[in-house]
């Protein structure tokens, strides 16, 4: 693909993958943004790697980063935009913003669609609005899904709570003495006899993988465990 660069006084900005500072993108991305904290380094490599990214650049060194995921016919997707604290309010948003949607690959998408907590007006200028038509969207959404938590799984000798949810405090209340697994990655719970009716005792390895619960899971009714074959 074609490498496209400009140079605005003292910025620089450019589609050279070669030029993009991974560790920089994935520190702010990792430790300063809202959307993805604690990403994994390996995961923001992966997420440049199947991306049309976008660096701006001072005096070679990486001030901002963008990135757009996008089939280059009729759908594209604006995400992990940033500029860096020292160079907010001088315009470095904007102006990465207005080389990104020059770029050439990018024009007459049917649908670019981007997701922002607080910058709605600075992508109003590109002409983004609410959906025009809400109800002919739908998502599947899991807010955990690059967490390091999610990542890494479960983690010997730590406790093995079952999260709330619908019905999540009472579910929470029937199992006591969690703890995990590691050779299996999952948690082996005791069962409250009084919670569900069903016969106490500990779950024994061989059928942990029948019963146990993964510790991102949402627990919405107690288990019984004598129901589970």
């Amino acid at each position: 693909m074609t490498t496209h660069e400009i140079a605005d006084g003292e910025l620089q900005f450019s589609t050279d993958r070669s030029r993009l500072d991974v560790a920089a993108i994935h520190r702010f991305i990792s430790d300063e943004s809202y959307w993805t904290p604690g990403i994994a380094r390996e995961l923001v490599e992966r997420a440049i790697a199947h991306s049309l990214c976008f660096g701006a650049y001072a005096s070679g060194a990486q001030i901002g980063f963008a990135r757009v995921v996008t089939d280059y016919v009729g759908f594209a997707y604006l995400a992990d935009v940033f500029v860096i604290r020292e160079w907010r309010g001088v315009g470095v948003g904007r102006r990465l913003m207005d080389f990104v949607f020059a770029h050439p690959q990018l024009q007459n998408m049917r649908r670019f669609l981007l997701a922002t907590r607080d910058a709605h007006a600075l992508y109003a200028r590109y002409g983004f609005t609410p959906l025009s038509s809400p109800k002919h969207f739908m998502e599947r959404y899991d807010a955990d899904a690059l967490s390091p938590a999610r990542r890494a799984g479960p983690a010997p000798g730590r406790d093995c709570v079952p999260p709330t949810g619908p019905g999540g405090r009472r579910a929470a209340r029937s199992f006591r003495n969690a703890r995990i697994v590691p050779s299996l990655g999952e948690c082996e719970v005791e069962q409250d006899p009084g919670m569900t009716g069903g016969a106490a005792g500990v779950a024994r390895h061989a059928r942990l993988v029948r019963v146990t619960l993964p510790l991102d899971r949402t627990v919405s009714k107690p288990i019984d465990f004598a129901s589970v074959s």
